[in-house]
């Protein structure tokens, strides 16, 4: 009779432990300072989560700031006294600068219940090679206005090697056959300049109509580039 009743005790102790104290969630370090980072990493970290408390905790939710920032728990319930980790993966694509980003960690610790982690970072702007070819137009599009159905349509485009090696234009193509290119010059040294002049066959053609020529090259940049023509045709009077 007295074992049963030290028994209940025990597990009534137990429960009452439970009960008072709660699950507590714990973070030794709340931020993840990566330093200098590359721009175009994915650089990776991990937050240490313990429960302290005499209650089983449930980590029910993690939300982030930005997309760029992943965390993800390898256990979602931890018993008292137990750690587990969440990794973190911050993508500094697109990024340049300080960056400042907060993740926020929802469970069931009734005095905190959301826990406000801190991911910082400096993203360094890629240095580009200025010892490439550019390919540099004056205008990359050209209204012809009005015209009349049958016109045979001609602009010319200008361009420019601004860079600092050889521009190379590997291939022009043409959305329609009504509309043909023809390149003065396709490999131009740095600095030198030529044309590209299009015409455009309206026949059989009427209202708005657009279209375009795409340029191909060795600019690392632009690689591929589109100019674009418009002209309004009124059909002639049969």
């Amino acid at each position: 009779m007295v074992r049963k009743a030290l028994l209940f005790i025990a597990v009534f102790s137990v429960s009452v432990f439970a009960q008072i104290y709660g699950p507590k969630i714990y973070v030794p370090s709340t931020k993840i300072d990566f330093g200098d980072i590359p721009q175009g990493k994915i650089v990776k970290s991990q937050f240490v989560i313990t429960n302290n408390g005499g209650d089983l905790l449930k980590i029910e939710r993690v939300i982030s700031s930005c997309g760029c920032t992943v965390v993800e728990p390898e256990k979602k319930e931890l018993k008292p006294g137990e750690s587990t980790t969440a990794a973190v993966e911050f993508n500094s694509t697109g990024r340049v600068g300080k960056q400042q980003k907060h993740v926020t960690i929802m469970s069931n610790d009734k005095e905190k219940p959301q826990l406000l982690l801190e991911v910082v970072g400096n993203v360094l702007q890629e240095q580009k090679d200025e010892n490439l070819p550019r390919l540099k137009f004056e205008k990359n599009q050209f209204d012809f206005g009005k015209v009349k159905d049958g016109d045979l349509l001609q602009h010319t485009f200008n361009y420019k090697n601004t860079g600092k090696s050889e521009l190379i234009i590997k291939d022009v193509r043409s959305s329609c056959g009504c509309t043909v290119p023809f390149v003065s010059k396709k490999n131009l040294k740095p600095g030198e300049e030529a044309n590209l002049k299009v015409e455009f066959d309206t026949s059989g053609r009427s209202g708005r109509n657009s279209k375009s020529i795409t340029i191909f090259s060795n600019d690392p940049d632009n690689p591929v580039f589109v100019l674009t023509i418009y002209a309004d045709i009124e059909k002639k009077n049969r």
